[in-house]
């Protein structure tokens, strides 16, 4: 499955048919297009990407593994001393995404 920045609907509608005929659960399904959508946001707000952005969607009925790949910018996690003390939800969660998909720049 590929796809660039702007099509996350296409990962979603992929993600949910893929996922149903793998026996994936919902809750599972919802959780994994959330953190794709996030993610591509962050990519797309932060204007990281030099181009599409690619998406690999793999199940081995153990693992759903989701693989974003993208040339340009790597997406930096804050150091916990260098937050700020008191910061929105909203923030909190973004701080927690970048953190998330710092370690795989491609």
């Amino acid at each position: 499955m590929a796809g660039t920045a702007n099509s996350w609907e296409a990962a979603d509608q992929w993600l949910r048919a893929r996922g149903q005929d793998w026996g994936v659960s919902s809750g599972d399904l919802l959780q994994a297009s959330g953190s794709i959508k996030e993610t591509l946001t962050l990519i797309q707000e932060g204007q990281l990407a030099e181009g599409p952005v690619e998406i690999e969607i793999s199940y081995d009925e153990v693992d759903l593994v989701l693989e974003l790949g993208y040339r340009g910018s790597p997406v930096q996690a804050v150091a916990p001393e260098q937050q700020p003390a008191a910061a929105s939800g909203k923030e909190s969660l973004a701080r927690d995404l970048l953190a998330a998909w710092r370690c795989c720049p491609y």
